[in-house]
């Protein structure tokens, strides 16, 4: 299975799943699924850009490739969202204004670059155990 099948699978489990709307949890959990699979991985903190609307978002890479699974989700939440083209950006262009970040979603990344074991815990039981589970599949 090809990492971007992969995420995909991962987008239509949280969505069985009922747990869609996980913010920083989802690309921290593709990441995992990624490295357990000996994919390389990395995190990135960054922005994203959708027409002037920039805002602080986290993707994974793998070597150039990016996988966005917030768009992948918002795509399978609303299908209008297929025709927005999404720009990942790693810094701000010069002169632009620093865009408003999600406290929660930011100070959850902070943990996790900390001690991820301590970011894992602060997540409900429902994603936890939805974590032990997709973490024991086999992906590829």
């Amino acid at each position: 299975m090809l990492p971007v099948d992969i995420q995909k699978r991962l987008a239509l489990k949280l969505k069985l799943n009922k747990i869609d709307n996980c913010g920083i949890t989802a690309p921290i959990l593709l990441n995992e699924i990624f490295a357990k699979q000996g994919l390389k991985p990395r995190l990135v903190q960054g922005y994203t850009s959708l027409s002037e609307e920039t805002c602080w978002h986290v993707w994974v890479e793998i070597g150039v490739q990016k996988f966005d699974i917030g768009y992948t989700i918002a795509c399978l939440q609303d299908k209008e969202f297929e025709k927005c083209t999404m720009i990942l950006h790693t810094s701000l262009a010069p002169g632009a204004k620093q865009p408003q970040k999600d406290t929660e979603s930011t100070d959850m990344w902070e943990i996790y670059q900390k001690d991820s074991k301590e970011f894992w815990k602060k997540q409900s039981m429902k994603i936890q155990n939805f974590r032990a589970k997709v973490l024991n599949e086999k992906w590829l």
